[in-house]
């Protein structure tokens, strides 16, 4: 996903929709929803976002044809628990440790990429099918 990208739920969510070439009546009639709301959620003040319900983000996302990991980044910017994360069902300690990591006081941004870099190194072992 693209670093650029905005961290703010209005701002991400008019990005995505920009990025797709839709206007918001369009978006909003692809999400099966009122296009007075996407006007609302784009316009809504800084700490004051208007936040959807489950189903809507879902209906959001789809008609923005989203990528499983840009859904997920529009569920957590809406404070929402991402899909990938739901999916879990559980709570995992490796979750923990991951988020310790990425959140340490002094790690320099080169630490991290590194960090970023082994861990999906790691990911993709398990992510290929085993060979026999």
């Amino acid at each position: 996903m693209d670093r650029s990208a905005p961290a703010q739920f209005p701002s991400l969510l008019r990005w995505f929709r920009q990025r797709v070439g839709l206007s918001q009546n369009r978006l909003a009639r692809l999400a099966g929803i009122d296009p007075a709301y996407v006007n609302r959620i784009e316009a809504a003040p800084a700490g004051e976002p208007v936040v959807p319900r489950l189903p809507i983000l879902a209906a959001l996302s789809e008609a923005l044809e989203l990528t499983p990991p840009e859904r997920d980044r529009l569920y957590f910017a809406a404070e929402r628990l991402p899909p990938a994360l739901s999916r879990l069902n559980r709570w995992d300690p490796a979750l923990a440790v991951v988020a310790d990591l990425l959140t340490a006081p002094g790690l320099s941004q080169d630490d991290l990429a590194e960090f970023r870099a082994v861990l999906g190194f790691i990911a993709e072992r398990w992510r290929r099918p085993a060979s026999d």
